[in-house]
């Protein structure tokens, strides 16, 4: 973070947070890299033109959502008159989860896009429960294609996982809940990670894991060989939280 100070003329000092310049930065060891997996590290720096130019970047750990715990922002997006209460008891023992329900005669869902690349390895993960015991679909949407995953829910709070990768060229896409007619659950934890699995839910405001506008910071990028096939290096990334 940066602060921003004025020298008064009476020797007065008044310092203020600037907001607008905090960023996050990454330090990324990477080894065991394939011939193929260097060069495609390579052309991307030489791309940006190093230091100079930005790339989109996600956090490894981070939640690819926004507003992870407030289905009411416009960044959800629902289709059809779904209900949706705040507040409801969490398995943590808080009061951050949400009960959404469909009283229709339709399927009806709620999700978000992420302007990520469809064709990264992703993780959807979710806490749900259900005293009625129906099911619950989670699903992953492209413009050219949609993937479902089925899963019964119980009276207990489960982590429902939804792992996914396709040969996809879109530059966005969408995951979500599908509920079927008459149907209500409670949900908690909802987490898009760019990962194979998922690790602990981070809970998320505006800002999410993408990040638009990151740099590289090695003004000088190379790498070792550790043998034939096998490449290691230290990448140094920065972007702005805002």
């Amino acid at each position: 973070m940066r602060t921003a100070l004025n020298d008064c003329p009476d020797g007065r000092q008044i310092k203020w947070w600037d907001p607008g310049s905090t960023r996050v930065e990454w330090e990324l060891e990477l080894s065991e890299l394939s011939d193929s997996e260097l060069q495609e590290i390579a052309e991307l720096y030489d791309g940006v033109e190093g230091t100079l130019g930005a790339f989109t970047f996600l956090d490894p750990t981070g939640n690819l959502f926004s507003w992870s715990e407030d289905l009411d922002q416009p960044v959800w997006e629902k289709t059809g008159p779904l209900e949706v209460h705040q507040g409801v008891p969490d398995p943590l023992g808080n009061n951050r989860a949400s009960r959404i329900g469909n009283t229709t005669a339709g399927i009806l869902s709620v999700q978000q896009t992420l302007n990520a690349p469809a064709w990264f390895h992703y993780c959807f993960s979710v806490y749900a429960r259900s005293d009625s015991g129906p099911r619950v679909s989670l699903f992953r949407q492209t413009a050219s294609e949609t993937h479902l995953l089925e899963q019964p829910l119980t009276p207990s709070w489960t982590r429902l996982i939804f792992p996914a990768q396709r040969e996809d060229p879109n530059e966005s896409l969408t995951f979500g809940l599908r509920l079927e007619p008459q149907t209500a659950l409670e949900v908690y934890g909802l987490q898009v990670q760019a990962q194979f699995a998922p690790s602990r839910y981070r809970a998320t405001s505006s800002a999410s894991g993408v990040y638009k506008d990151a740099h590289f910071q090695n003004e000088v990028w190379a790498a070792t060989t550790d043998g034939p096939g096998r490449h290691s290096c230290v990448l140094r990334i920065a972007a702005r939280t805002t």
